[in-house]
């Protein structure tokens, strides 16, 4: 079988640190027609001369790609989906790593034509001071229907995942009001489509945790996974009662991972749980609560744009 063009779509927002031992995972890769786009979203660091260092050191099509300000991880993907002539799309942030294989396998699932979405699974790890490798406990969750598991958990992470040409034209873009849940968002939209999902069942890639990541906020998580579930509640997927209270569910667990730190953002949170159920009275007693110490404890923390 003929191999087919996979463009690797990289957000970057001064990832120095990092994309450079990406970049040569990509390189190292055992298939090898790919290009390369990377999107530099205003970084301040050396993110783009490591880039450019990159593309002079390969024979491959390496494109870097930059904002003028910078606009989010979704406006990012975006910026180079556009420009992207593959067959197959994959995605990588800028500090995570690929294994050998990983283009390999979701090449194969996505040339069997079972799927439009392929995804392989990660191993979460930590970089030490050394520069070793550290692997980390990570929950995982038994996929046996994809769309409806979705909603269950978001199980394919961006690193993880490629998708074909069709799917991308008639999905459309990320979501850009979105600054977390943006692939989960993604992926849900693909779902609800009838788009085909499947796993490798290998893990292929390495998924960097730090202090710093977005997945390490899990506040932020909370609130914008509660407006994934509230926006697709009419999806078909799921009953929209089962949604909503996962919604709710979720919407609530924000405020209380709030309540220490931010105690406004909280009772938006408390409040909002309590709209989607109006029966329910706690959110809204939490909420009363959050506003009272909001009066009179400071907002500790500010969320920021990152990667």
């Amino acid at each position: 079988m003929t191999e087919k063009l996979v463009s690797i779509i990289v957000p970057a927002f001064n990832a120095e640190k990092y994309i450079g031992k990406t970049l040569a995972s990509v390189r190292s890769q055992s298939y090898q027609y790919w290009e390369v786009i990377v999107t530099d979203d205003c970084s301040t660091d050396g993110t783009a001369r490591i880039v450019s260092e990159f593309m002079q050191s390969t024979s491959q099509n390496v494109q870097l790609l930059q904002h003028a300000r910078n606009c989010g991880v979704s406006v990012a993907r975006n910026t180079a989906m556009k420009t992207a002539q593959g067959e197959y799309i994959a995605f990588l942030d800028a500090d995570d790593i690929w294994m050998l294989e990983h283009l390999a396998s979701l090449c194969s699932v996505l040339n069997s034509g079972k799927a439009d979405l392929a995804y392989g699974e990660g191993c979460v790890f930590r970089e030490t001071p050394s520069g070793d490798f550290e692997l980390l406990p990570i929950d995982t969750i038994e996929v046996t229907n994809p769309p409806r598991d979705l909603f269950r958990r978001n199980f394919i992470n961006p690193s993880g995942a490629a998708i074909t040409r069709r799917f991308m034209e008639k999905v459309g873009d990320f979501d850009e009001t979105f600054k977390v849940a943006q692939d989960w968002d993604y992926w849900i939209r693909a779902a609800a489509l009838g788009f085909q999902i499947a796993g490798t069942g290998k893990q292929t890639y390495y998924y960097r945790k730090y202090a710093g990541s977005l997945s390490a906020a899990p506040a932020r998580e909370a609130k914008y996974g509660g407006r994934v579930l509230e926006k697709h509640r009419h999806c078909g997927i799921l009953p929209e009662r089962e949604i909503v209270a996962k919604a709710r569910g979720s919407y609530f667990a924000g405020g209380k991972l709030y309540w220490r730190n931010d105690a406004a953002a909280a009772r938006r949170m408390f409040y909002k749980s309590w709209t989607l159920n109006k029966i329910h009275v706690l959110p809204l007693l939490c909420s009363f609560g959050a506003a009272g110490l909001s009066l009179i404890r400071p907002k500790r923390s500010k969320e920021c744009m990152t990667y």
